[in-house]
């Protein structure tokens, strides 16, 4: 009716997710003149060769573990009273200092950007996407063996990684549960 149909409908279940100004910010960053930098970043960097070097990498180890800590911190957080989402906090109405540049907050449109900048961002994360997709199978011998790298490097190193993680998880979960038993 308003004209956003499907961005205000998009905007309200990712605030029934609980993402609320999270969400704002994410999708101001990244539909807005500011997201250039990391469109830009993103457009330059070939995203599957980063991840297997963070995943396979010997100078990675640390940034690995790093990684697995704070997931399993994640995992490991007490859920809070009341059943909710650990994330899932409200938001109340903007900052004097933030309507002016972007208006009075509304849960039913968290984020209101001209048509223009939005056309604008998703032809600029369309060329985004498809430079990954052309790095992704060209030249054409570049697609199987990087299918072999995903299977044969990449997927058992990840699941080795979470399997840690949520076996930290667990142990941190176990050691809070002995110390809460002992009082």
């Amino acid at each position: 009716a308003d004209g956003r149909g499907g961005d205000a409908e998009r905007a309200e279940g990712a605030l029934a997710e609980g993402l609320g100004a999270a969400a704002a910010v994410e999708q101001r960053l990244l539909q807005t003149a500011e997201g250039a930098t990391l469109r830009r970043l993103l457009y330059d960097v070939d995203l599957f060769e980063a991840a297997r070097e963070f995943l396979v990498a010997a100078q990675a180890a640390p940034l690995r573990r790093a990684a697995v800590e704070a997931l399993a911190a994640r995992w490991s957080a007490p859920k809070p009273a009341g059943g909710t989402k650990r994330f899932g906090r409200v938001f109340g109405p903007r900052s004097d200092a933030a309507a002016k540049g972007w208006g009075t907050y509304s849960e039913d449109a968290p984020v209101m950007l001209p048509q223009s900048a939005v056309q604008k961002s998703r032809s600029a994360w369309g060329f985004v996407l498809r430079r990954q997709l052309r790095r992704m199978v060209l030249p054409p011998w570049r697609l199987p063996i990087r299918t072999i790298q995903f299977l044969c490097q990449m997927l058992p190193v990840s699941a080795a990684l979470l399997v840690r993680a949520r076996w930290r998880a667990h142990r941190q979960k176990e050691a809070r549960w002995r110390a809460q038993s002992k009082h």
